[in-house]
Protein backbone atom coordinates (compact mmCIF):
# COMPACT_ATOMS: atom_id res chain seq x y z
CA UNK A 1 0.00 0.00 0.00
CA UNK A 2 1.30 3.44 -0.88
CA UNK A 3 0.62 6.19 1.61
CA UNK A 4 1.59 9.47 0.21
CA UNK A 5 2.26 13.15 0.34
CA UNK A 6 4.06 13.54 3.65
CA UNK A 7 3.86 10.22 5.49
CA UNK A 8 4.84 11.76 8.81
CA UNK A 9 2.12 14.41 8.95
CA UNK A 10 -1.69 14.32 9.10
CA UNK A 11 -2.26 10.67 9.85
CA UNK A 12 1.11 9.84 11.36
CA UNK A 13 1.24 6.23 10.36
CA UNK A 14 -2.53 5.88 10.73
CA UNK A 15 -3.63 2.78 12.62
CA UNK A 16 -1.29 0.30 10.99
CA UNK A 17 1.40 1.09 13.53
CA UNK A 18 2.80 -1.58 15.79
CA UNK A 19 2.45 -1.21 19.52
CA UNK A 20 -0.17 0.07 21.91
CA UNK A 21 1.84 3.19 22.81
CA UNK A 22 1.80 4.44 19.22
CA UNK A 23 -1.92 3.67 18.88
CA UNK A 24 -2.56 5.74 21.99
CA UNK A 25 -0.68 8.66 20.43
CA UNK A 26 -2.75 8.41 17.23
CA UNK A 27 -5.97 8.07 19.24
CA UNK A 28 -5.04 11.10 21.34
CA UNK A 29 -4.23 13.15 18.23
CA UNK A 30 -7.56 12.19 16.65
CA UNK A 31 -9.49 13.04 19.84
CA UNK A 32 -7.70 16.39 19.93
CA UNK A 33 -8.68 17.10 16.31
CA UNK A 34 -12.28 16.19 17.17
CA UNK A 35 -12.31 18.50 20.20
CA UNK A 36 -11.01 21.36 18.04
CA UNK A 37 -13.66 20.69 15.39
CA UNK A 38 -10.98 19.82 12.84
CA UNK A 39 -11.44 16.14 11.96
CA UNK A 40 -9.39 14.63 9.16
CA UNK A 41 -11.65 14.88 6.12
CA UNK A 42 -11.51 11.83 3.87
CA UNK A 43 -12.63 11.57 0.26
CA UNK A 44 -12.86 8.16 -1.37
CA UNK A 45 -12.69 7.24 -5.05
CA UNK A 46 -14.46 3.94 -5.66
CA UNK A 47 -17.51 2.39 -4.05
CA UNK A 48 -17.26 -1.32 -4.78
CA UNK A 49 -17.16 -3.94 -2.03
CA UNK A 50 -13.91 -2.69 -0.52
CA UNK A 51 -14.95 0.94 -0.83
CA UNK A 52 -18.24 0.17 0.93
CA UNK A 53 -16.36 -1.56 3.76
CA UNK A 54 -14.10 1.48 4.17
CA UNK A 55 -17.14 3.79 4.08
CA UNK A 56 -18.74 1.69 6.82
CA UNK A 57 -15.65 2.08 9.00
CA UNK A 58 -15.52 5.83 8.39
CA UNK A 59 -19.30 6.23 8.65
CA UNK A 60 -19.17 4.87 12.19
CA UNK A 61 -16.83 7.68 12.94
CA UNK A 62 -13.84 7.36 15.13
CA UNK A 63 -13.24 10.67 16.81
CA UNK A 64 -11.27 13.02 14.59
CA UNK A 65 -11.85 11.46 11.16
CA UNK A 66 -14.81 11.74 8.76
CA UNK A 67 -15.85 10.47 5.35
CA UNK A 68 -16.81 13.66 3.50
CA UNK A 69 -16.95 12.57 -0.13
CA UNK A 70 -17.28 9.65 -2.52
CA UNK A 71 -16.55 9.66 -6.23
CA UNK A 72 -17.80 6.72 -8.25
CA UNK A 73 -18.53 6.44 -11.95
CA UNK A 74 -21.91 4.91 -11.03
CA UNK A 75 -23.48 7.29 -8.50
CA UNK A 76 -25.95 4.63 -7.32
CA UNK A 77 -22.99 2.65 -5.96
CA UNK A 78 -21.77 5.71 -4.07
CA UNK A 79 -25.27 6.20 -2.66
CA UNK A 80 -25.27 2.58 -1.54
CA UNK A 81 -21.92 3.08 0.21
CA UNK A 82 -23.28 6.11 2.09
CA UNK A 83 -26.48 4.27 3.08
CA UNK A 84 -24.62 1.15 4.24
CA UNK A 85 -22.32 3.40 6.28
CA UNK A 86 -25.35 4.82 8.07
CA UNK A 87 -25.16 8.24 6.43
CA UNK A 88 -28.63 9.48 5.56
CA UNK A 89 -27.87 12.87 4.03
CA UNK A 90 -25.43 13.82 1.30
CA UNK A 91 -25.40 16.12 -1.67
CA UNK A 92 -24.27 15.91 -5.27
CA UNK A 93 -21.29 18.01 -6.31
CA UNK A 94 -20.24 18.83 -9.84
CA UNK A 95 -17.26 20.97 -8.89
CA UNK A 96 -14.68 21.31 -6.14
CA UNK A 97 -16.30 24.58 -5.09
CA UNK A 98 -19.73 22.91 -4.72
CA UNK A 99 -18.12 20.11 -2.71
CA UNK A 100 -16.35 22.59 -0.42
CA UNK A 101 -19.61 24.42 0.27
CA UNK A 102 -21.53 21.23 1.08
CA UNK A 103 -18.77 19.85 3.31
CA UNK A 104 -18.55 23.20 5.14
CA UNK A 105 -22.28 22.83 5.90
CA UNK A 106 -21.66 19.32 7.28
CA UNK A 107 -22.93 17.33 4.30
CA UNK A 108 -20.80 14.68 2.58
CA UNK A 109 -20.77 14.82 -1.20
CA UNK A 110 -21.23 12.36 -4.03
CA UNK A 111 -19.84 12.84 -7.52
CA UNK A 112 -19.07 10.78 -10.59
CA UNK A 113 -15.95 12.89 -11.25
CA UNK A 114 -12.89 12.09 -9.08
CA UNK A 115 -11.34 15.47 -9.94
CA UNK A 116 -14.06 17.10 -7.81
CA UNK A 117 -12.51 15.39 -4.78
CA UNK A 118 -8.87 15.77 -5.79
CA UNK A 119 -9.30 19.54 -6.24
CA UNK A 120 -11.52 20.06 -3.18
CA UNK A 121 -9.78 22.04 -0.43
CA UNK A 122 -12.18 20.55 2.14
CA UNK A 123 -10.60 17.10 1.72
CA UNK A 124 -7.36 16.24 3.52
CA UNK A 125 -6.89 12.60 2.52
CA UNK A 126 -7.94 10.76 -0.62
CA UNK A 127 -8.48 6.99 -0.49
CA UNK A 128 -8.15 5.37 -3.94
CA UNK A 129 -10.01 2.05 -4.01
CA UNK A 130 -11.19 1.52 -7.60
CA UNK A 131 -9.19 -1.47 -8.76
CA UNK A 132 -8.35 0.31 -12.02
CA UNK A 133 -4.83 1.17 -13.14
CA UNK A 134 -4.74 4.00 -15.66
CA UNK A 135 -7.65 6.04 -14.29
CA UNK A 136 -6.49 5.50 -10.70
CA UNK A 137 -2.94 6.59 -11.53
CA UNK A 138 -4.33 9.85 -12.94
CA UNK A 139 -6.44 10.36 -9.80
CA UNK A 140 -3.46 9.78 -7.51
CA UNK A 141 -1.25 12.19 -9.46
CA UNK A 142 -4.03 14.82 -9.46
CA UNK A 143 -4.35 14.38 -5.69
CA UNK A 144 -0.60 14.96 -5.32
CA UNK A 145 -0.92 18.07 -7.53
CA UNK A 146 -3.47 19.43 -5.05
CA UNK A 147 -1.40 18.61 -1.97
CA UNK A 148 -3.53 15.68 -0.85
CA UNK A 149 -2.38 12.78 1.24
CA UNK A 150 -3.25 9.54 -0.58
CA UNK A 151 -4.05 6.12 0.79
CA UNK A 152 -3.86 3.56 -1.98
CA UNK A 153 -6.11 0.54 -1.47
CA UNK A 154 -5.73 -0.68 -5.02
CA UNK A 155 -3.64 -3.83 -5.40
CA UNK A 156 -3.58 -3.60 -9.18
CA UNK A 157 -2.18 -0.08 -9.21
CA UNK A 158 0.15 -0.71 -6.29
CA UNK A 159 1.65 -3.84 -7.85
CA UNK A 160 2.18 -2.16 -11.23
CA UNK A 161 3.15 1.40 -10.29
CA UNK A 162 3.53 1.47 -6.49
CA UNK A 163 7.27 2.25 -6.40
CA UNK A 164 6.87 4.98 -9.02
CA UNK A 165 3.95 6.53 -7.13
CA UNK A 166 5.94 6.39 -3.90
CA UNK A 167 8.77 8.31 -5.57
CA UNK A 168 6.23 10.82 -6.97
CA UNK A 169 4.72 11.25 -3.49
CA UNK A 170 8.09 12.16 -2.07
CA UNK A 171 8.81 14.43 -5.03
CA UNK A 172 5.56 16.33 -4.46
CA UNK A 173 6.20 16.61 -0.72
CA UNK A 174 9.71 17.97 -1.26
CA UNK A 175 11.35 14.94 0.30
CA UNK A 176 13.24 12.02 -1.09
CA UNK A 177 12.16 8.40 -1.11
CA UNK A 178 13.63 6.06 1.45
CA UNK A 179 14.41 2.51 0.45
Amino acid sequence: MVTAHNPASTLGSFRGAVGAKHNMIVDSALREREAKGRPIRVGMVGAGATGRAIALQLGTPAPGIRLVGIANRTPAHGERAFREAGLTEWGRAGSAREAEAAIARGFPVLTDDPSVLTACDAIDVLVEVTGTVEAAAHVVLQAFDHGKHVVLVNAELDSLLGPILKAKAYEYSGGSPST
